[in-house]
């Protein structure tokens, strides 16, 4: 686990598409963080967070590289909602706590923040 370092990150997209966004920790810009996906409990995978994003690059935020998208795929196809927890590896805290995605009742949306 990584000590106390502070990540900054926001949720641009959560749909049944797919979860865009960005994450990245100002103390260690160098640091690329890896995402580990989980759904309904159950580990999906893991993304890096490493996309170059100008809209980061423009406010000062490092290099920009901090950008992830996680497509999702046809995981949603007949409507059913599932829990969606986006963990950097090494935290124990998810960037997003109330992950929720319930299709039947359309996009769920996000709030950046701060995880320590």
């Amino acid at each position: 686990m990584i000590g106390r370092l502070k990540l900054e990150w926001a949720i641009d997209q959560f749909d049944r598409d797919a979860v865009t966004g960005w994450v990245w920790a100002s103390m260690m810009p160098a640091l690329r963080l890896i995402l580990d996906l989980e759904i309904d409990g159950k580990s999906e995978g893991l993304f890096s967070a490493n996309d170059r994003r100008s809209d980061l690059l423009a406010v000062g935020k490092g290099d920009g590289r901090y950008g992830f998208h996680i497509p999702l795929g046809n995981r949603f196809a007949d409507g059913a909602g599932a829990e969606i927890k986006i963990t950097p590896r090494g935290f124990a805290t998810p960037i997003s706590t109330s992950g929720y995605l319930s299709i039947a009742k359309g996009s769920a949306t996000i709030a950046g923040g701060i995880v320590a």
